[in-house]
């Protein structure tokens, strides 16, 4: 791959989707440290594809000005919405629980 920036992403990925299936094996276990990792890894991904909303932004929109306005935002930007979104409110519930325990 020439483009660094995808292969440094395609690494994030693989540490989230670990970091992701410890918290899960944690969870079942019942220890209470995947709190702070399922925490961890909401972060992680929310700021992951806030990243790439700027990188396509600093890049001009090279992978998606082809697209008409109403494709970008109901391809791309919405779609990507859920991936700020849903990791926002795992972030805000395990960190009232993190808040709770100190």
């Amino acid at each position: 791959m020439e483009d660094t920036f995808v292969v440094a992403h395609s690494w994030g990925n693989l540490l989230e989707a670990a970091l992701g299936i410890a918290a899960i094996v944690l969870h079942f276990i019942d220890d209470s440290s995947c709190v702070i990792l399922t925490f961890t890894t909401a972060a992680l991904s929310c700021y992951k594809t806030v990243l790439y909303l700027i990188d396509e932004r600093v890049a001009n929109f090279k992978w998606t000005r082809n697209n008409t306005t109403a494709d970008y935002y109901f391809v791309f930007f919405i779609p990507l919405m859920v991936w700020i979104v849903c990791p926002t409110l795992v972030c805000i519930e395990t960190g009232r629980q993190l808040m709770n325990n100190f």
